[in-house]
């Protein structure tokens, strides 16, 4: 099952996650997993989900076997454990090295507290305005909503600027040449 997206147990949550994002999955019994898990997502009602934060919030300084992994909400209705260490800035800075990409040259945008680590990473980040305020704060910059296309917008913006850019080091080219 390693690299598969398994589900111990499907709410509705679960359900219309993946099917809005056509993310296929196995049904199988949590106690089936083998090592080398990557993420758990516990995922459902936003109440449940608070109240299941909460419980590890206060496990956390009493029990080690919760000191061994690291704890992130990835959205109101889900609650992530992943190996310590692990989370999109680590990644980021991987793929920075695979690429042999200075960090000074990387882009991310985020909308929740689990994209904190790699808008902290990035060299330049963006955080989306439905994005909470903590969010936020770690982004050099805040475009439009998520379904507002602020995508989109940080896209346009970067490629303005590295057309400017361009611009720029042309006409200091010509001047050098005269």
């Amino acid at each position: 099952m390693r690299g598969e997206i398994v589900v111990s147990r499907m709410n509705a949550v679960v359900d219309e996650h993946m099917r809005l994002e056509h993310m296929p999955y196995t049904l199988a019994d949590f106690d089936s997993l083998a090592d080398g898990w990557y993420k758990v997502v516990f995922a459902g009602e936003a109440a449940e989900v608070n109240m299941l934060s909460a419980l590890v919030d206060k496990s956390i300084p009493l029990d080690e076997r919760f000191r061994r992994c690291t704890f992130v909400r990835s959205s109101d209705s889900c609650f992530e454990m992943v190996p310590p260490n692990v989370n999109k800035g680590s990644g980021l800075r991987k793929l920075a090295e695979i690429l042999k990409t200075p960090m000074s040259d990387t882009v991310a945008i985020g909308d929740y507290y689990n994209d904190i680590a790699m808008l902290d990473a990035a060299g330049y980040s963006a955080a989306v305005a439905d994005a909470p305020a903590e969010v936020r704060a770690f982004a050099d910059v805040s475009v439009k909503a998520c379904l507002m296309g602020g995508v989109a917008e940080l896209l346009e913006s970067l490629d303005s600027l590295c057309a400017g850019y361009e611009q720029m080091k042309f006409e200091l080219d010509a001047e050098a040449e005269e």
